[in-house]
């Protein structure tokens, strides 16, 4: 059986993505193929090999968030709050907490992303989550567990304050 994206198509979406450096640079290449707008990325640590492409896509995007952190979900859900994006892509860390915001979230974990057919498995999982918001909605309803005074300040308030 031939598989094919279809008219598949990411237009007008907005995507945050929460995943491994190497990950995300590919993953953004392919929303944007599909027509999605990456809003963000949030990456858990930069290494030397990846940190020049972090930098080259903070100069050819300046709108775009880019949070490196790992450990404190609620700086990734102050930006995502923030935001409001239509679709998080990301590894299974936080998906739980993401969803409390209402956004149809993905893990790509378990998902293979190589080649014709991977492309075709992550455009059915998109298609999937969009297409199925109850989840979302439903986790919408159960709140998330910062203060709000937390979520109505910068995100890295508090590193800031650390350092002085």
């Amino acid at each position: 059986m031939k598989r094919t994206l279809g008219n598949f198509s990411l237009d007008g979406l907005r995507v945050y993505l929460g995943l491994s450096s190497a990950t995300a640079f590919g993953v953004r290449d392919l929303v944007r193929e599909l027509g999605g707008e990456v809003v963000g990325i949030t990456v858990n640590r930069l290494d030397e090999l990846h940190k020049g492409r972090l930098e080259e896509l903070a100069r050819q995007s300046a709108e775009m968030q880019i949070h490196v952190g790992d450990g404190q979900p609620f700086e990734e859900i102050n930006i995502i709050k923030r935001l409001s994006p239509d679709l998080y892509l990301g590894d299974a860390a936080h998906l739980g907490q993401i969803g409390r915001l209402g956004i149809p979230v993905i893990s790509l974990e378990e998902t293979p992303l190589l080649g014709y057919n991977g492309v075709i498995r992550l455009a059915q999982r998109f298609s999937t989550a969009l297409q199925n918001r109850s989840f979302g909605a439903a986790l919408a309803l159960t709140p998330l567990p910062y203060h709000e005074a937390w979520l109505q300040r910068s995100p890295n308030w508090h590193i800031k304050k650390e350092v002085k």
